[in-house]
C-alpha cells in the first residue's frame, strides 16, 4: 500500500508496470483498492474534487521497456474517504495495451485530504445469480429489492421469520457505523451484474447499486460490493 496520508507538502506517484492478463468475458474489470478522496466526473457531470488518480497503461517492447498508449480515470464508486475498489472497464483499455501502472498527485495538504493505493488487479467475476442464487432466503431492503425479483425473501409464518442466509442493503448504508460486536471488511467478492435475464436492461455501468452482506456467525461481519446494470 503506497499513499500520502500526513504528507507534509505535495504528493506524487507512479508506480511500476503491471502486466494485464489475457482478456476474457469473465474479468471484464481492472480494480483498484483505494481510500482518501478521489477527483472524479460522474456520468452526470457532477465533479467530486480531491487528489487525482489515474491507470496508464502502454504496450511492452521488445527491449523491455513500455509505450506508455494514454489514460484512463477510474470510475469511484464511493463513499470516500473510506476504503473502496475502483474499476475500470477492461473495453476501456486498447486492444494492444498489455500492462497498466497508476499514476497520482495530491496538492492538498490539509489533514483531511489524503490518498491510499493499492496495486491494480483484475478479477474473476461471478454473477450475483450464481453467488446468492434464487432459493436461499435473503433480507433486502426494500428499495433494493425492488431491482432484484430473482432472489428469495425472507419468508414469514405466525410472526416468526426465517433466519436469513444474507441481506441486501442500498449503498448509502456503507456510510453507516458497522453493528456493534461485528466486524466490516470493504473486500471486492467479485460480483458481476445480476444474470436474471430481464428485458430492458442496458449494459453494465459498473456502479454500485446495493451491498450484499453475508452474515456467518454473531462475530462475522462479511460485505460484498455488488455492480449491477441500471435500468
Amino acid at each position: 500500500m503506497l499513499g500520502s496520508y500526513g504528507a507534509p507538502q505535495n504528493a506524487s506517484l507512479t508506480t511500476g508496470w503491471y502486466s494485464l492478463p489475457e482478456r476474457n468475458d469473465a474479468a471484464p474489470l481492472l480494480t483498484v483498492a483505494a481510500a482518501g478522496r478521489i477527483r472524479y466526473v460522474n456520468s452526470d457531470g457532477i465533479v467530486t474534487p480531491g487528489a487525482v488518480l489515474q491507470v496508464e497503461y502502454g504496450k511492452k517492447q521488445a527491449d523491455g521497456s513500455v509505450d506508455a498508449l494514454g489514460r484512463v480515470d477510474p470510475i469511484d464508486i464511493g463513499p470516500s474517504p473510506s476504503w473502496r475498489n475502483l474499476r475500470v472497464p477492461m473495453d476501456q483499455l486498447p486492444a494492444d495495451a498489455d500492462t497498466v501502472r497508476l499514476v497520482a498527485s495530491d496538492t492538498d495538504i490539509s489533514a483531511d485530504q489524503w490518498l491510499a493505493v493499492t496495486p491494480p488487479r483484475v478479477p474473476t467475476m461471478r454473477t450475483l445469480q450464481d453467488v446468492v442464487g434464487s432459493t436461499d432466503p435473503v433480507l433486502m431492503d426494500w428499495a433494493v429489492g425492488l431491482a432484484f425479483p430473482c432472489q428469495r425473501p425472507v419468508d414469514h409464518l405466525y410472526g416468526v421469520a426465517r433466519s436469513p442466509s444474507g441481506a441486501f442493503c442500498p449503498t448509502a448504508s456503507a456510510r453507516s457505523p458497522p453493528t456493534p460486536g461485528r466486524t466490516t471488511t470493504a473486500a471486492d467478492r467479485s460480483v458481476g451484474p445480476a444474470n436474471c435475464s430481464r428485458p430492458g436492461h442496458c449494459p453494465p455501468t459498473w456502479t454500485t447499486t446495493g451491498i450484499v452482506t453475508g452474515v456467518r456467525s454473531s462475530s462475522t461481519h462479511r460485505s460484498i460490493r455488488t455492480q449491477f446494470p441500471r435500468k
